[in-house]
């Protein structure tokens, strides 16, 4: 998996989720550590940046959505020979 979380993200009241999580706004709080570093300054900024991206992160979403538009582009023309996607 990947943690291109959508910004209206809540976790969810529920198991299998931790107790202390729930509720939780996650995807607000990935918005504001791209946007505005939050949760990530500080004297453990360094470590906290290493696990984020040790458990795949993304810190730009744009580029991560594009390129996996481009990964499906290419393999598209690898196995259909042609870059000519049908609309249907």
């Amino acid at each position: 998996g990947d943690l291109d979380v959508p910004t209206s993200f809540v976790i969810p009241n529920s198991e299998p989720w931790p107790l202390q999580t729930r509720g939780l706004p996650l995807g607000a709080r990935v918005m504001a550590i791209r946007s505005m570093g939050h949760y990530i300054n500080g004297e453990d900024s360094e470590e906290r940046i290493k696990k984020l991206e040790a458990i795949g992160f993304v810190w730009v979403a744009k580029e991560w959505r594009w390129e996996n538009i481009e990964l499906a582009l290419e393999y598209y023309q690898t196995v259909y020979g042609r870059l000519s996607v049908p609309r249907s």
